[in-house]
């Protein structure tokens, strides 16, 4: 039979080379690509039949105009039966196999809520120990009222058979916390739940490890965000800082845009060149230095700041909230800052960090020089800049909310990279910040 198969530009240099393709295909070399689809549950690369022999493979292309393999599964007028069934069973294998794994996740995440909040391990939850859970999702805010959420999270209970009469016990709390509406607060600020979703049940046991955030209680997830991007802001600001005047002038502020990359509202062309970037052949620190300075005046006059003093903490605060940068991306930007003067004397920017981590974990990009060739930035300076934009931790910073001083934990993104950061319990009630791969 005439055989192909449709694949993207980062698929294609995996099976031509891969699977023995490119020294002709054959029956061993179809095998192995069926069960690498399998494996890696991409049943989207499994192969079509396109025509029953060679000759009618390209009689069909003589009559068409158009090579039989292009032409997609959609319109062949060619399939075997077998290989139809066979491509939806091996989808409906894959689904099965990500529900199941989402299903054991879900129970390992709810066991450990459940483990957290049973403080004293006596096996069933009270009231008062769902509490924090309850402010952590948003049900409730610190000392308000928890009977409406009690009441319908205790109807869940007895709809599953389940006697709250002496507290929540594990095999309730596991069965029925799942099926509990999400809080107005939690739904405005994230949206729907998947039912085989399990990012929001990590969410919740991460915060609750982390600690109260204000007098002993935990704020609802749009607080939080806010609060975790004032404290980000905030600690940035003041690394910036150099002089400690209360003011960032152009030279303090240049970091900032080296590492943000981004522009002010009236638009401006790009920052400026960096010693490592694709023009570093032609790179001059004084041109680089009158360009910024003429941006920096231009950046002041559209934002109302006087150029001579530079930007207070608030007019820097509104010009990042403008921009809306992820807190996770400003705790980012603060590891650059914290760790030292970069090699070279400029920053790496976020944007060629995740791009670079996208080209080396999902594009197939052996390492950062190989990067750094193809994008012709200079090496090794790249190379060691990228290395020092790997480093950082989480970190709990203090802000000021109502008057009162909350503590808020910011984690730095890595975004496009295979872990994340992942806050475990090493000890009872004892947890570290560990980096893990990403499920």
């Amino acid at each position: 039979h005439g055989w192909t198969i449709h694949c993207g530009e980062d698929d294609y240099s995996e099976i031509l080379y891969g699977f023995g393709f490119g020294d002709g295909p054959g029956s061993p070399q179809w095998k192995a690509l069926v069960d690498h689809t399998r494996d890696i549950n991409r049943s989207g690369l499994l192969p079509t039949p396109v025509a029953p022999n060679v000759a009618t493979f390209f009689s069909r292309w003589a009559s068409d105009g158009s090579c039989p393999a292009f032409v997609g599964e959609a319109s062949s007028t060619f399939g075997i039966p077998e290989v139809a069934e066979f491509g939806r069973d091996t989808e409906r294998l894959h689904k099965e196999r990500e529900y199941e794994e989402a299903m054991s996740k879900r129970k390992l995440l709810l066991q450990q809520i459940f483990s957290y909040l049973d403080s004293e391990g006596k096996g069933t939850l009270s009231s008062s120990a769902l509490h924090p859970l309850w402010e952590v999702g948003g049900w409730v805010a610190a000392d308000s009222d928890a009977g409406d959420v009690e009441r319908t999270f205790a109807g869940l209970c007895q709809e599953e058979g389940f006697d709250t009469s002496g507290g929540i016990s594990d095999a309730a709390f596991c069965a029925c916390f799942p099926r509990l509406p999400p809080s107005r607060d939690f739904e405005a600020f994230y949206g729907c739940l998947e039912d085989d979703t399990t990012w929001h049940l990590q969410d919740h046991i991460t915060v609750l490890r982390a600690g109260p955030h204000r007098n002993g209680h935990y704020l609802d997830p749009s607080k939080r965000d806010m609060l975790a991007r004032a404290a980000a802001i905030h600690e940035l600001f003041h690394l910036l800082d150099e002089d400690r005047d209360g003011h960032l002038c152009g030279s303090e502020f240049r970091p900032f845009i080296e590492l943000m990359y981004i522009y002010h509202p009236g638009g401006w062309d790009p920052p400026p060149a960096t010693p490592w970037g694709r023009d570093h052949a032609r790179f001059s620190e004084r041109e680089t230095a009158e360009v910024w300075r003429a941006q920096f005046a231009e950046l002041c006059e559209a934002r109302a700041v006087n150029v001579d003093t530079g930007f207070s903490e608030a007019s820097f605060a509104d010009y990042v909230k403008e921009a809306n940068i992820p807190y996770t991306e400003l705790a980012w930007a603060a590891d650059r800052i914290r760790i030292g003067p970069p090699p070279g004397g400029h920053h790496l920017s976020w944007i060629d960090f995740i791009g670079t981590n996208a080209m080396i974990h999902t594009s197939g990009c052996e390492n950062a020089g190989v990067v750094a060739e193809l994008s012709q930035y200079a090496w090794p300076l790249f190379g060691d800049l990228y290395a020092l934009a790997l480093q950082g931790s989480p970190r709990s910073l203090m802000v000021l909310f109502e008057g009162d001083e909350c503590s808020v934990t910011v984690v730095p993104s890595r975004q496009s990279l295979p872990d994340d950061w992942k806050l475990v319990e090493r000890a009872p009630r004892v947890h570290e910040w560990i980096l893990e791969p990403i499920a």
